[in-house]
């Protein structure tokens, strides 16, 4: 069973959320699941997003088990309560609508979900899911309800019981080895419960696992042992001691027991040469480090929960939701164990948050062992829930990584690299050097000048301050250090620089004199946008040089370029006008380099007259402020 759409509408903090979940669509991984990871500020709605998919799979599964919910009253039947309480506020009604694909006896079929509070009739929820709800109930317009297209009895009891299913919430954790909880929680054995039919026995969600994830694995050690020939035996054993090598980092250790008598049996050895274990490397498994017991505990469970199915993890099925999936992980287990466990289960369909923009460039640059890419290149999805909506971003495009990077960039380390890159450019070649924000302000002056047939381009050298990606050492900081930089070093300026920043930017008044106490070698300025332009300044979002283009070229772009900068007047939401994703930033630059007309590009003759200007002789050179 895979999770196909989620739709969210007025429900806490979310204003709507839409999300067609990602699949593979080609090749030998056709149909299968990629992984979606939300992200998004403290509040944002990442967890009550989440807490609906968890719903929807609890409440499929009451259909078929007994011990899914735990005995009592009626409030212990739910996992989690609707109603008003999780409405917006200012709201008439809250939906909430998820569509899940399975299959039933070779069969294909869609499994419902639908949780709606406040007035909202049938025909009105049909229509926002797009006609697709087939729920067999009408529910009444002015009454709270919740429900599911699960029907006890149909084939989904086998799929729950052959694959893995569960949610590891943000308060995981396991009790450390040094705590005296006066039980006997720390001793292994094997595992010998009985299996009663109309029970799961696994589960949904999981906030500590290693006890019985100790048992599972002594049962696995057994089973090596007593059938040593036995071709799952030695597969799954295989597996086990593949996550331990991959958590480590090391190829030449396995899960070991330790002699008779001793009081903790189950450890992790040392392997000699011909893969032998050989000396005990870690006598037991609480001495894992809090990082390591969190990734193993992750894994062995999703490896536990299949093995009644004598799957091999390429094969194991099922949806695993990860709340901070980062937790208590160093910065190596997030950006190098963590996706190369996740790889392991290509089959699964992981759906996590995270705030670490480490894990996310992790997930980007894993490489198998060819050299390729395993997630890069669209093999993952990041979607990042901002102000009550979602928008799909890339690893380095969400607001919490540029807020880090901002601190990175006021670093004493930060300013050093940048100053490097400056001395480089500037020693390089005699041409008067102009420098500007990112590689798309380059590509669009470069396409402006080749429009308005400025022919003398040549004279100049125009460089970015940043990289390809615009926001790794570069940008508007970046602009800002160059400048204090050559205004403190001005002997190094043996030819003319000229530092071009975007509309939304402004020179302090202690700057604004430079150009004379460098004799002219030493430019800054600040272009003008388009008095028209719908292009806004927010609190998070600069104009851009895409500022300078009118209105009528701007209204083409496509809207999922676009995200609406408003502001709220009297309780009333209204759209002041539009930013220009960062991650958009280069498809948005091809787009207009591609389809602007020669006229749209008027704007941009104040950069010439710059370029004019700095081509001068000094001694008719005349400031430009």
């Amino acid at each position: 069973m895979y999770l196909k759409k989620i739709l969210i509408e007025n429900v806490g903090p979310i204003e709507k959320i839409d999300i067609e979940l990602p699949f593979h669509s080609e090749g030998e991984k056709s149909d299968q699941p990629k992984p979606l990871i939300l992200v998004g500020a403290n509040g944002s709605g990442k967890t009550i997003l989440i807490s609906h998919i968890v719903d929807a799979i609890f409440e499929f599964q009451k259909q078929h088990f007994t011990d899914v919910t735990k005995p009592g009253g009626q409030l212990s039947s739910y996992f989690k309560f609707g109603g008003g309480s999780n409405q917006k506020v200012g709201s008439s009604f809250g939906l909430s609508y998820l569509k899940f694909s399975c299959v039933e006896n070779g069969v294909k079929k869609e499994l419902e979900y639908l949780d709606k509070s406040g007035e909202l009739s049938f025909e009105e929820a049909k229509e926002k899911t797009g006609s697709e709800l087939s729920l067999d109930t009408r529910f009444e317009e002015k009454k709270n309800y919740k429900g599911t297209t699960a029907k006890s009895g149909e084939g989904s009891e086998l799929d729950f019981k052959q694959n893995t299913y569960c949610f590891f919430p943000a308060n995981r954790s396991e009790i450390p080895h040094w705590l005296n909880t006066e039980s006997t929680d720390g001793y292994e054995t094997f595992q010998f419960k009985q299996k009663l039919n109309g029970r799961l026995e696994k589960p949904l969600v999981i906030s500590s696992s290693l006890k019985e994830n100790k048992a599972w694995l002594m049962d696995v050690v057994l089973d090596q042992h007593a059938y040593p020939d036995e071709v799952l035996s030695k597969l799954r054993w295989a597996e086990v001691n593949k996550l331990i090598q991959d958590i480590f980092g090391q190829k030449e250790i396995a899960l070991g027991i330790a002699p008779r008598g001793q009081l903790y049996r189950l450890g992790i050895w040392n392997k000699d040469q011909n893969g032998k274990l050989k000396t005990i490397k870690l006598e037991q498994l609480n001495n894992l480090s809090a990082g390591q017991t969190v990734l193993l505990n992750l894994f062995v469970t999703i490896l536990r929960y299949s093995d009644s199915a004598s799957l091999l993890l390429e094969g194991i099925e099922g949806i695993v939701v990860i709340d901070e999936i980062d937790l208590h992980l160093h910065t190596n287990l997030q950006a190098e164990v963590l996706p190369k466990l996740i790889s392991l289960f290509p089959k699964i369909q992981f759906i996590v948050t995270t705030h670490s923009p480490v894990f996310l460039l992790g997930m980007e640059n894993l490489k198998n062992e060819k050299g390729e890419k395993v997630f890069g290149d669209g093999n993952f999805v990041i979607r990042e829930i901002i102000d009550g909506k979602e928008r799909e971003v890339e690893a380095e495009g969400f607001v919490e990584y540029k807020e880090i990077f901002e601190k990175i960039k006021s670093s004493k380390k930060f300013e050093e690299e940048v100053e490097k890159q400056l001395l480089e450019k500037i020693q390089k070649g005699t041409k008067p050097l102009i420098f500007v924000e990112g590689p798309t302000d380059v590509s669009y002056i470069e396409k402006a000048a080749e429009r308005l047939k400025f022919s003398r381009f040549g004279e100049v050298d125009l460089e970015s301050i940043s990289n390809e990606k615009g926001n790794k050492n570069g940008g508007n900081g970046s602009l800002e250090t160059a400048f204090k930089f050559l205004k403190m070093k001005p002997d190094l300026l043996g030819k003319k620089v000229l530092i071009i920043r975007d509309p939304e930017d402004s020179i302090n008044e202690k700057d604004k004199g430079i150009e004379a106490e460098t004799n002219g070698k030493l430019l800054m300025r600040v272009l003008s946008s388009s008095e028209e332009s719908p292009l806004k300044k927010n609190n998070k979002n600069g104009i851009g040089i895409e500022g300078l283009f009118p209105k009528s070229l701007i209204d083409k772009l496509d809207k999922k370029w676009l995200e609406e900068h408003t502001k709220t007047v009297g309780g009333v939401s209204e759209v002041r006008g539009f930013y220009i994703h960062d991650d958009c930033k280069k498809e948005v630059c091809e787009w207009i380099c591609e389809n602007a007309a020669d006229n749209d590009f008027t704007n941009f003759r104040q950069i010439f007259d710059m370029i004019e200007e700095i081509l001068k002789p000094d001694s008719e050179s005349k400031s430009l402020a």
